[in-house]
């Protein structure tokens, strides 16, 4: 299955791109790691995989309508 092709299926499956997807899921992984620990908003979204804290903390924010903090 090429590239083009798993992404029209799975936005046609799920009703989003899977790079949607994966960040929803990270964010939500580190809402609970939030919630549970006392790292900080930048070690949290390190471990979940973003390398920019600006950026994370923008979906982070889009998704849950507070910031992350």
């Amino acid at each position: 299955m090429s590239q083009s092709n798993f992404y029209a299926v799975f936005k046609k499956q799920f009703a989003i791109s899977p790079i949607s997807y994966i960040n929803n899921y990270r964010i939500t992984m580190a809402a609970e790691k939030l919630l549970q620990t006392t790292n900080t908003i930048g070690d949290i979204s390190k471990s979940v995989g973003f390398s920019d804290q600006l950026y994370f903390s923008k979906l982070f924010r889009k998704m849950y309508g507070i910031s992350p903090r």
